[in-house]
């Protein structure tokens, strides 16, 4: 926002899942303390409550439903200017997952059945 309001992060313990019957995948994830991820100078670290994202194909799988239950708490930043960004957050959410799980270190794909546990921080 034109350097109004200071870079945001969050550290999240993620859970993915997919069910073979429905084609259905879900996440769910909680913002977590972590050593390996210290807060970054001139970041302000975010607060992710318990959020749920499910997906559903339809039909022939090229149209989903997704359904996104999310509270976080972003460090001071008005009300106003959060329901004007979260739309795009959430847009730009699985583009987010995927430059993590591209990384060579991470053992994580996006590519396959995605199931169990793995922390992720995500920075905007």
């Amino acid at each position: 926002m034109m350097g109004l309001i200071s870079p945001r992060e969050t550290v999240d313990l993620c859970r993915f899942a997919y069910d073979p019957v429905d084609g259905s995948r879900s996440v769910v994830m909680v913002s977590v303390d972590n050593e390996k991820s210290p807060k970054t100078a001139g970041v302000v670290r975010g607060q992710t409550y318990p959020t749920l994202l499910m997906i559903n194909p339809l039909g022939d799988g090229s149209k989903i439903t997704a359904i996104i239950q999310a509270e976080m708490f972003l460090q001071g930043i008005p009300q106003s200017v959060v329901d004007t960004l979260i739309p795009k957050g959430i847009a730009t959410f699985f583009e987010d997952l995927i430059k993590y799980a591209s990384k060579e270190d991470n053992k994580v794909s996006l590519n396959h059945n995605l199931a169990g546990w793995c922390g992720a921080q995500l920075e905007n």
